[in-house]
């Protein structure tokens, strides 16, 4: 079975990807949300990944809830509307992140 590493941004919508995959891959997930704040959100967020991961019985990856280089990728931005140009910079953020997570740890 394949493996694949999952970002994951919360719970509810880590399940829903989990149910159409876990048949077809061996699924992992990655926890990056430098984007979530405050910091209470960001623990229960992580709290309710933990479980689904428990719950799953699948492999979970946190990376450290590295604000202040969402801070400075998205400076500037701070009134951009949604969907706008400090959405984009953020999701780059947490993929490229989550691509080079994936490749230093041979998931393909």
């Amino acid at each position: 079975m394949k493996k694949l590493l999952l970002h994951v941004h919360d719970a509810p919508s880590a399940m829903q990807v989990i149910n159409s995959l876990k048949k077809d891959y061996k699924i992992s997930m990655f926890f990056y949300n430098p984007n979530i704040h405050p910091k209470e959100e960001f623990n229960k967020r992580l709290k309710d990944v933990k479980k689904v991961a428990d719950m799953e019985d699948i492999e979970l990856f946190i990376h450290d809830h590295d604000d202040d280089t969402w801070f400075e990728k998205t400076e500037g931005h701070d009134k951009d509307p949604e969907g706008g140009e400090r959405c984009e910079l953020c999701f780059d953020l947490r993929l490229s992140t989550s691509a080079l997570f994936a490749k230093d740890n041979k998931f393909k």
